[in-house]
């Protein structure tokens, strides 16, 4: 619905992302500074491809529709699949290699035909390199809620996702009405700040991986506001690669060992 550029929707967003943040941690009065100065380094880095991670996103709902973008982000299980074990030193399951494996035919069924002219085609790419770069996201930032707040780390992705971006910024000639000034500013605050620190926060408490399964159900949502809100109705391939992908997804959830669920609730 922001008519905006994706750089400008994504600065946006992590700008008014930074200043929500900021208000709530003075309000808290829980603190800025960190352990030590290499985590200062590791979550600017992270915060750095937070941002290629919505530029590429953003990229694949203006180039293509909500449905093929959302679908082909919501790849990025296949990739926590196998970089969580390499990270943490775990062992991977034979049924989570599977589950990558049927996610990879889901997306590979979204994809209208293998030509990189169409523009759905080029929707799907930009979706997979968001899914790739979130993954890394999902599964750096597991290791940083055992010392920090979901609050304060994605604190530390905004404001040095707002540096990064800044430059590429200073060089656009902005035209911003106010219908989209007043939905980055949305944005930014319900839908990234504190959604965003909510997502991090479950990271204390459950895997990487099934954080990741859990939010690849916004498909199902995206793509019903889509139909009502834009009247973009996908088309039946795009259907049947998506019941694919939420099948999997559905299945995933509930084929998590119980204990390991019951005993976080």
């Amino acid at each position: 619905m922001i008519t905006q550029s994706p750089l400008i929707i994504v600065f946006g967003r992590v700008f008014f992302g930074f200043i929500t943040l900021v208000l709530i941690l003075i309000y808290a009065k829980t603190g800025f500074r960190l352990k030590t100065f290499s985590h200062y380094a590791s979550l600017v880095a992270l915060g750095i491809l937070f941002g290629i991670h919505w530029l590429s996103f953003f990229q694949s709902v203006k180039v293509s529709n909500v449905a093929i973008a959302v679908l082909s982000f919501s790849s990025f299980p296949i990739f926590v699949t196998f970089i969580e074990p390499v990270v943490f030193k775990t062992r991977i399951k034979t049924k989570d290699i599977i589950l990558a494996f049927a996610t990879f035919i889901g997306v590979m069924l979204v994809i209208p035909e293998y030509d990189l002219s169409n523009n759905l085609t080029i929707g799907v790419f930009w979706g997979v390199i968001s899914a790739i770069t979130g993954a890394f996201l999902a599964v750096y930032s597991k290791y940083f809620v055992k010392y920090y707040s979901g609050i304060l780390i994605c604190f530390y992705h905004t404001i040095s996702c707002s540096i990064f971006l800044l430059p590429f910024i200073i060089t656009q000639k902005l035209s911003i009405g106010t219908s989209d000034l007043l939905l980055i500013i949305l944005h930014g605050t319900l839908f990234t700040a504190i959604a965003h620190a909510f997502y991090i926060s479950s990271l204390k408490t459950i895997k990487a991986q099934l954080a990741s399964i859990i939010t690849c159900l916004e498909p199902v949502y995206a793509i019903l506001f889509a139909a009502l809100l834009l009247n973009e109705i996908p088309t039946i391939r795009t259907v049947f690669g998506g019941l694919v992908i939420i099948s999997t997804i559905i299945f995933g959830t509930l084929s998590k060992n119980s204990k390991e669920i019951h005993k976080h609730i």
